[in-house]
This record gives C-alpha cells, sequence and structure tokens, in this order.
C-alpha cells in the first residue's frame, strides 16, 4: 500500500520548493536540512552566543502556566537554563478552535524533531510553538472550516460586534458571539459519542473575554499536553524587551535591511523561482502596533508612521522607550526568534521555506546565526471506507490530486462495454430477422396464425426496446453510484483542490475517533518530512495502520 507521494507529483507544487528539498536550491539556504554535520555546525555557533536564559524561562513558564502547561512542558522549558540546550522552532498564525491539520502536523514535527535531535547531538532540545499574535489579518483568522454533512466544505465565520480593524491578534479578544459560533461549530461537527467532551473542551478554552492568542494556546497545551511542547506568545513585554535590539538594528540600518531582501528576490527570479513577498525597499521590516498596526515608511532623517513625520532619533527613542508597542514583520520576525531563543532548526512549509530563500542576507546584517531551514510534515488521512472506494476501482492517491472527471470517465470505460447500444440493435435486427422467415412458412391462408405471429412480433420488439431502457437507467444509475463514490474520495483526499491537511480540522478527526487518534497521529508524524505522507485509519478504532 502507497504511504508516501513525491512533492513533484502533487498539482502545486512550486520549483523552489521542489528544489529546495532536492538540494538544488542550496544556496538560498545557509545549511543543507539533508546533511547531519549542519545540525552539528548551527549548535557550536550557538554554544558560543550568549541568550537571556533566566528571563527567557521566566517569561516562558509565566505563559505556559497561563496555558495549562503539563509536568514536561515545565520540565522542557527548565532545559532552558543549560547553556548547551538548543530548540526546535515552528509557528502559525493563531486560529479560532485549532486550525486545519497542518497546524498539528507542525506542532507534531517540532516534538518528534527535538526528540531525534536531542539524541543525534547529545544535548538537550526542546520542541518551541511560536504563536503569531502579531498577525492583524483579523478575517483570515475569524474563518473556521470545517467537512459538511454534504460533503461540501463548510464555512463559518466569528463576527464580533465590533470588527477589530488593524488590531493584531494579541490584543484582540472574544466577545460573546464567540458561544454563537461554537454552537454552530458542534452541529458541522460528526455526531458521535466523542463530540460532546471535544466541545467541552473547546468552550473551556474559547470563552468570551479570553483573547485569540491565549485561547489558541490553551487549546494546543490540551492537544499537545503530554508531549512537552512549549508555547511562546512574542506580544509579550518582556519578549518585546528582549527584541530591543533587533529593533533598534532594524532602524539604525534604514533601507539596508529593505534592500537586503530585494537583493535575495532578484536572485531567486534571476533563476526562474517566484518571490513569496515582493518587498518595496520603502518601508522597514518593523510595525508600530498602538491600536492598530501600522506600517514605518522611510523620509528624509527620519520615518513616517501612519502619515505623520517621526525623525530618526525620536522613534529610536520611542523604540527604547516603549519596545511593547513595535512588532516585527515576517522577514525581522526569524531574526528576533534567532536573537531571543538559541535557534537550532526552524521547520516550514512552501510558503515559510520561500520567506527564508530571500531573507538569507539578512541574518548576516544583524549578525545572527540562521538555523537549518526542515521542510514541515505534510500528510493526506485516509479512512477505510476510502481506502476500500480506491481499492474497488484500482485508483491511488494521486488519481485525485489530478483531473478527477477523468478518472470517472476513465472508470465508466473499464466497467461498461463501449458498444452496448449497438448490442441491442443487432438483437433487434436478429429477432426482426429469424421472425420474418418464420412468417415465410406460415400459410398465409391462416389469417388467425399470420396475425398471431406479427402481434407476437411487436410484442418482442417492445420487450427488448424496455430491456434496454431497464439496463440504460442502470447503466446510468450505477454511473452516478460510481460519480459519488469518486467524489466522496476525492473530497475527503483532495478537498476544493487543495492538500487535506489546508482545509480538513484535527477536530474532525476527534469528534469521529475520540482523543485517542491524537497518540496515533503524533506516532505516525515522520521526520522524513521531505515527501508527502498518507496515513491509513481504520474506520472502526482510528488506528494507524
Amino acid at each position: 500500500m502507497q504511504t508516501t507521494v513525491p512533492f513533484d507529483r502533487i498539482p502545486g507544487s512550486k520549483k523552489l520548493f521542489l528544489d529546495y528539498l532536492s538540494g538544488a536550491a542550496s544556496e538560498f539556504y545557509a545549511h543543507p536540512f539533508t546533511n547531519q554535520e549542519s545540525y552539528a555546525s548551527v549548535q557550536q555557533k550557538l554554544s558560543r552566543r550568549p541568550f537571556e536564559r533566566e528571563r527567557i524561562v521566566a517569561a516562558l513558564l509565566r505563559q505556559n502556566h497561563q496555558f495549562g502547561a503539563a509536568p514536561k512542558t515545565i520540565e522542557n522549558i527548565n532545559k532552558l537554563l543549560d547553556p548547551t540546550t538548543t530548540a526546535v522552532f515552528t509557528g502559525q498564525q493563531v486560529t479560532i478552535f485549532g486550525g486545519p491539520l497542518y497546524v498539528f502536523y507542525k506542532a507534531a514535527l517540532a516534538v518528534k524533531l527535538a526528540e531525534s535531535n536531542c539524541r543525534r547531538l547529545l544535548s538537550p532540545v526542546v520542541p518551541i510553538f511560536w504563536l503569531a499574535a502579531d498577525d492583524a489579518d483579523f478575517d483570515e483568522v475569524a474563518k473556521v472550516i470545517v467537512p459538511g454533512k454534504d460533503e461540501k466544505l463548510l464555512e463559518l465565520v466569528y463576527q464580533p460586534k465590533q470588527h477589530p480593524d488593524g488590531q493584531t491578534m494579541g490584543s484582540v479578544r472574544f466577545d460573546d458571539t464567540i458561544l454563537v459560533l461554537l454552537d454552530q461549530y458542534e452541529q458541522a461537527l460528526p455526531d458521535t459519542e466523542f463530540r460532546g467532551e471535544l466541545m467541552a473542551q473547546l468552550r473551556e478554552c474559547y470563552q468570551p473575554g479570553e483573547s485569540i492568542v491565549t485561547a489558541f494556546g490553551k487549546y494546543l497545551s490540551y492537544l499537545f499536553k503530554d508531549t512537552g511542547l512549549i508555547l511562546v506568545d512574542p506580544s509579550d513585554d518582556e519578549f518585546r524587551r528582549l527584541a530591543l535590539p533587533v529593533f533598534q538594528q532594524e532602524l539604525r540600518l534604514r533601507e539596508e535591511g529593505a534592500r537586503a531582501i530585494e537583493k535575495g528576490g532578484a536572485s531567486l527570479e534571476a533563476r526562474g523561482y517566484h518571490q513569496q513577498v515582493t518587498k518595496a525597499g520603502d518601508y522597514a521590516n518593523l510595525f508600530f502596533c498602538d491600536g492598530k498596526r501600522t506600517r514605518i515608511d522611510f523620509a528624509a532623517d527620519g520615518f513616517t508612521v501612519d502619515g505623520k513625520y517621526v525623525d530618526q532619533s525620536a522613534l529610536e527613542a520611542k523604540v527604547a522607550g516603549t519596545p511593547s508597542l513595535f512588532a516585527p514583520n515576517v522577514f525581522l520576525r526569524p531574526i528576533v526568534q534567532s536573537h531571543i531563543f538559541p535557534t537550532l532548526i526552524y521547520f516550514a512549509g512552501p510558503a515559510e521555506a520561500a520567506y527564508f530563500a530571500q531573507m538569507r542576507e539578512l541574518f548576516d546584517l544583524f549578525d545572527e546565526a540562521p538555523p537549518v531551514i526542515y521542510p514541515r510534515f505534510s500528510a493526506t488521512i485516509i479512512e477505510r471506507n476510502v481506502v476500500r472506494i480506491m481499492e474497488k476501482y484500482r485508483l491511488t492517491f494521486e488519481d485525485f490530486v489530478g483531473d478527477v472527471g477523468k478518472q470517472i470517465t476513465e472508470i465508466m470505460k473499464r466497467t461498461y462495454p463501449a458498444d452496448f447500444d449497438s448490442m441491442f440493435a443487432d438483437l433487434r435486427d436478429n429477432v426482426r430477422q429469424r421472425l420474418g422467415e418464420i412468417a415465410q412458412l406460415l400459410d398465409p391462408s391462416d389469417h388467425g396464425l399470420v396475425t398471431n405471429a406479427a402481434r407476437i412480433a411487436g410484442r418482442i420488439d417492445v420487450e427488448i426496446k424496455s430491456l434496454e431502457e431497464k439496463a440504460f437507467q442502470a447503466h446510468r444509475k450505477k454511473n452516478q453510484t460510481v460519480r459519488a463514490q469518486l467524489e466522496r474520495v476525492a473530497f475527503h483526499l483532495h478537498p476544493a483542490r487543495q492538500l487535506q491537511e489546508r482545509a480538513f480540522p484535527i477536530n474532525y478527526y476527534l469528534a469521529k475517533y475520540g482523543p485517542r487518534i491524537i497518540g496515533q497521529l503524533l506516532s505516525a508524524t515522520d521526520c522524513n518530512s521531505g515527501v508527502h505522507h498518507l496515513i491509513y485509519l481504520d474506520q472502526n478504532e482510528g488506528e494507524v495502520r
């Protein structure tokens, strides 16, 4: 049974990502993730760098206690006091109700990579999940996708009484309309014995008055309670203070940082790759966050913030006095992360890997050690009822990420004779011919017999036409059944022409199979993440095969 699929066989895979996996784009990354020496090299560089470990640990303990962390997480946080401890990082825009499956896979791989590198490097390595609290795209965060009972993706939307336009997610709190969304979500999930327990947990995390970041942190902490996963909210005042040297350097560098990113983008395009972000050189990699997130543009001898001019020294003083009012953009965030934490590995999906390809020179500008960029785990869960249909028609996963309509047509050709109509036409002609031959042998003076023979011939023709119609209706019904079965499989494997992990939430499977599916998916998470994995579940128990 097929268990992995190369990414080059999955439609939509970008050339840069494929070449990153194969090593053909190695000049855009500081360390090849397939080379084991890369990890020891980064570890050695980090061992020579000072980190504010006591301050980091104090802030992480405070945050993770708030998230409801289990003892293993607290133990891992305290390991960061050891100067030899490094971290495996991943991160994600905060989500309502935990987000799609790939969010779960990110956290799961962080745990697995920390364990494997701890054994390989003979030193502590801890998994850390960066809660992207500085994101301001509320409309994206507010969407909740769940498979509907009609096998279509159902989009639910959190609609607060007041739209938090331009606010960072770290400053947004739920109002009581979250209760309406919870009710809608419950009705959309599979109605099983496990749904009530799942919804009780979601209601405990996502409450009116709770911040989006804290709610997401609490739910992730619940999902990974026994794994040692550490969560960090970078919008915390202490982490802003720890990031201050990076903020100050960004303002001093001015256009130099933007030009480094533009240079990286131009190099990518020269090699025939895409730029993930077309970075204009007229603004800083830093936001001002006072009620809403605002871009900081360059101006002569200073900057403009929300259309107002601020001279260089005044903005530098503002950053030094209130770093909590500033946040990094997508390019500066990895620099902040590597400045604060001993970051051994950051693993990323295709889009994030492209960001890092664009910003390699930025690490040199800030004199920070770039981590190993590792591909995130990618997978599709295949349930037993889906496997049965695939086996029945001898189809593979790859057949469903392509043109499903073409597959249906091909199966129709395999299932039914191409000359179906001509077979009935031949039958009618043969019967007419034989009956005509018999009629020639009858005594034409016996009018009753001749009339009876003609009547029988007509009745036989009617019966043949009736049989043909019934056969056609059965053909069409079977065609509709096959189409429905294949469309059902396509929906579960490649919903709305995207990978399952980007549409289906972990909660769909929690509702179907209960909490033990968490451990089973953790076990199925493989550090060989340079391919797409297929995870097979037994239908009754949710066991991974």
